[in-house]
């Protein structure tokens, strides 16, 4: 009898939880995302909206969230993300180390997310992920691929991504040659974006230095 009760006990915690409105999940992402805001948080933490975010100025769209069940048996909280904006899909949470970001996925033209940037440079991110706090990433994974629907770049530039001294870096290489160099993507105070890139090599120095200022 005592185990059926407690059964009973989860399950109704569970549904409690499922069932909370999203504001409560939200809250508390937004605290710890600098530069990250929403217009309105609808729905409950099972099946809800955010509308109109944005990160550092940059227009993410309307996005969908769901709640991944079998997190709440690792008592934690993580939420599916579906969007029809630069960042097509990823997987998050809030823990006591910060936000949770997993399963990223990325496809869209890099001049919608850094200024000054020539239309035609696409970048894609598979398998991305990482954990933020206010004062940058803690750890990153996952691949990028940047590549050019013109004639600016002789090959697509990718490579993985990681983590080091809270900046996201990138050990980028050209494809059909052994040029190498680590690109930065930081964060300002307010959540802009901005990349950077360090090489030795000519060809991409120049290519870099023309393409992303």
């Amino acid at each position: 009898m005592g185990l059926r009760w407690l059964a009973l006990l989860v399950t109704f915690i569970v549904f409690c939880i499922a069932l909370a409105p999203l504001s409560l999940v939200a809250g508390p992402l937004l605290e710890r995302a600098p530069g990250l805001s929403v217009v309105r948080a609808s729905g409950t933490i099972w099946s809800g909206t955010l509308t109109t975010v944005s990160l550092g100025g940059i227009a993410l769209g309307d996005m969908k969230l769901s709640l991944d069940p079998l997190s709440l048996l690792q008592g934690t909280v993580r939420m599916n993300v579906s969007a029809s904006g630069p960042v097509r899909s990823f997987r998050v949470g809030v823990d006591g180390q910060g936000a949770l970001v997993e399963n990223v996925t990325v496809a869209t033209d890099l001049s919608g997310l850094l200024a000054n940037v020539p239309q035609g440079l696409i970048l894609r991110v598979n398998g991305g992920a990482g954990r933020f706090t206010s004062t940058g990433c803690l750890e990153a994974s996952g691949e990028f691929r940047l590549e050019d629907d013109g004639s600016r770049l002789p090959g697509a530039v990718r490579g993985p991504i990681a983590c080091l001294n809270g900046v996201i870096v990138a050990d980028a290489g050209l494809e059909g040659s052994q040029a190498r160099a680590q690109l930065s993507f930081r964060m300002g105070p307010g959540g802009e974006p901005s990349i950077s890139a360090e090489t030795d090599d000519p060809t991409l120095k120049a290519l870099f230095s023309s393409l992303v200022p």
